[in-house]
């Protein structure tokens, strides 16, 4: 979760989280995720903090081309 703070900024980077954990464990607690639920978590999540950072990459070079 602090990967994604860092990147997004606190709220935004809270918000992005929860809403990957419920889109696939519906309102699952955390402490209810079982193992192998954990794993997937953490691979969702390292797939979506990849997407972001690519995104916010393009972002910058099509910023620094545009200037």
């Amino acid at each position: 979760m602090k990967s994604f703070e860092e990147l997004m900024g606190y709220d935004e980077g809270q918000r992005e989280v929860v809403i990957l954990k419920r889109w696939h464990f519906g309102d699952k607690e955390i402490d209810d995720i079982g193992e192998r639920e954990e794993k997937l978590l953490v691979h969702l999540l390292r797939i979506r903090y990849k997407e972001i950072l690519d995104e916010k990459h393009r972002q910058d070079k099509g910023e620094v081309e545009n200037n």
